[in-house]
């Protein structure tokens, strides 16, 4: 294991995708989860709020400047810390986006999966036995709301010290319960809403003032992303053929941040999940099969679970990148959630 680490640290592509991103996440965390004063009440005035202040700006200098020693003598030391992992709940969704970069779009009734509780659980459980931390986890659907045990989940995922922070995604379609507004109120725990109001077709289905007025009112710390005109064209999915060298130019173009967990649909237990690279790769693994993505995702039933987490930071593409438009090509903008009736499908557009 200590040979595979040494090798890892002289790859450039693991020192970007692993050494640099866990360092930029502990900068996050510091103003998130340890020195965040807004929406959340810390007391002792503007003297406390002034030395908070000093602080994480001390902190944040530390790292910036020793972030990638620390966390490469982290990985040295045997420790395994995922920067930043997304959690997929279920592929239902309150809109149906024609520009959705997780593929809802593409699900029909029949084919959209959602997760239980005791098996999210259970997956969560097992990848803790082979990492030594979570800087960050994203929550998200479909539409996250739609997946009915969500505060226990919540609660379940704050109770965890290896996970730093926790971010649940909404479209703010769907009021927060009193259920699901007491598991918000953690430390480390924040509400990100998605800002679909250009579309003025939206105007009467979404709740986006109700549901801040709540997290105010119940001090859980929240952004709301204000979108611009246009969202960006992710263009048509499906199988371009491509080489292995052109499948790895679209993977460094897209340079995608995060990586995503999908697990065991709640009706086809026999259908394992997976950490992919990305949440469209979780989606074409349900749209099509794991088995044409063999070598794509890293299972959890895994004997070697530690050591498959640092060489997935280290491949240099994913069979999934064969479906995404050129991503080192200029991409157009499109209106902001324009919903659209018909189901997508995995093949070329007619022209």
């Amino acid at each position: 294991m200590l040979s595979l680490r040494l090798s890892l640290l002289s790859n450039k592509l693991f020192k970007h995708r692993y050494i640099r991103r866990n360092s930029a996440q502990l900068q996050n965390l510091i103003g998130f989860v340890y020195f965040h004063t807004s929406n959340t009440s810390m007391g002792g005035g503007r003297s406390n709020a002034w030395l908070q202040a000093r602080l994480a700006k001390l902190a944040r200098s530390f790292l910036k400047r020793f972030g990638t020693t620390y966390v490469r003598l982290r990985l040295l030391l045997g420790f395994i810390d995922i920067p930043q992992l997304t959690i997929v709940l279920t592929t239902k969704c309150t809109l149906r986006c024609e520009g959705c970069s997780n593929l809802m779009q593409y699900f029909t009734p029949s084919d959209h999966f959602t997760t239980d509780l005791n098996s999210i659980q259970n997956d969560i459980e097992r990848l803790l036995q082979g990492v030594s931390s979570i800087s960050s986890i994203h929550i998200i659907g479909g539409e996250t709301l739609l997946f009915k045990q969500l505060p226990e989940l919540m609660h379940f995922l704050a109770s965890k010290k290896q996970i730093k922070a926790l971010e649940l995604i909404t479209n703010a379609t769907i009021p927060f319960s009193q259920k699901l507004l007491d598991s918000l109120a953690y430390k480390k725990t924040r509400v990100i809403i998605s800002d679909y109001s250009a579309n003025p077709e939206l105007t009467k289905t979404l709740r986006q003032e109700q549901i801040l007025q709540a997290l105010r009112e119940h001090n859980i710390k929240h952004i709301f992303y204000h979108q611009n005109s246009l969202w960006r064209d992710m263009g048509r999915i499906y199988k371009r053929n491509r080489t292995d060298d052109e499948n790895k130019r679209n993977f460094l173009a897209c340079d995608i941040p995060c990586v995503t967990f999908i697990g065991a649909d709640s009706s086809d237990k026999a259908q394992k999940g997976g950490i992919f690279v990305c949440s469209l790769a979780s989606s074409l693994a349900k749209l099509r099969s794991q088995a044409e993505f063999a070598g794509d995702f890293v299972s959890l039933d895994s004997s070697t679970l530690s050591s498959d987490i640092l060489r997935f930071y280290a491949q240099d593409f994913f069979k999934s990148c064969d479906y995404c438009p050129n991503k080192w090509e200029h991409s157009d903008g499109i209106p902001v959630a324009l919903q659209t009736k018909e189901t997508l499908t995995l093949s070329p557009p007619v022209s």
